[in-house]
């Protein structure tokens, strides 16, 4: 690239940092005159939707986040435990086995559900069987699931972290499964590991690498 063509373009980045710092200052400024204030930043305030929604979104942030419940919370969060409740199969599923399923395991976990209610101790139940159709596999979502409520110390959960670790290859590094997965999978098996027996190879959880681009399970040797 010659010096004109390099000029030209540095010009047109001058400008383009120009005119987007303008339109920040014109943001802060439009946001300052219409009183939202500043006190959050002036692109969201969350507060008042903390502070004032009724819905189950604001309810468990304040259960899990502040840890200040409000009157009127302990209400909704029974009605949705309720309703994920009433949507149970006979076989004991919540939903359609694997994603489904574990996700109402973990939001009942999240609600405050009671691990020892009948229905709750049938879905659990039915997770440590495992899907029939898979060897009996124990899905990375359902482990989770189970160890937020209060399922610590099964062998066939123990079998499952297990399983996963040895199939580490499948799920861990670059250009596996979607963008989320593995840290998913770390993130899981980690808890996992504080919780539940294991083969003495998971130390201390995943620590990010130099590269921080993946993770990687510190062994024992």
């Amino acid at each position: 690239m010659n010096s004109p063509t390099r000029l030209v373009g540095l010009v047109a980045l001058l400008l383009c940092l120009a005119v987007g710092g303008l339109t920040t200052r014109a943001s802060v400024q439009e946001s300052e005159a219409s009183g939202m204030g500043l006190q959050y930043g002036f692109r969201h305030d969350p507060m008042p939707f903390i502070e004032e929604s009724d819905s189950l979104q604001a309810v468990l942030i304040h259960r899990h986040v502040f840890h200040t419940p409000k009157p009127g919370d302990e209400a909704i969060l029974t009605a949705r435990i309720d309703e994920i409740l009433a949507g149970q199969r006979e076989d004991g599923l919540l939903d359609d086995r694997g994603h489904g399923h574990a996700s109402a395991l973990m939001e009942l976990a999240d609600c405050g559900v009671d691990p020892a209610r009948p229905e709750v101790r049938k879905a659990i139940e039915t997770t440590l069987e495992g899907d029939p159709e898979n060897d009996g596999e124990i899905w990375i979502r359902d482990i989770r699931g189970l160890y937020m409520l209060g399922v610590t110390d099964h062998p066939k959960l123990t079998a499952a972290i297990q399983t996963a670790l040895d199939s580490e290859k499948d799920w861990s590094g670059p250009y596996k499964l979607c963008l989320w997965g593995p840290n998913f999978y770390l993130r899981v098996l980690w808890g996992g590991a504080r919780h539940c027996r294991h083969d003495g190879r998971l130390q201390a959880g995943p620590e990010l690498d130099d590269r921080r681009t993946e993770r990687r399970w510190v062994r024992g040797r």
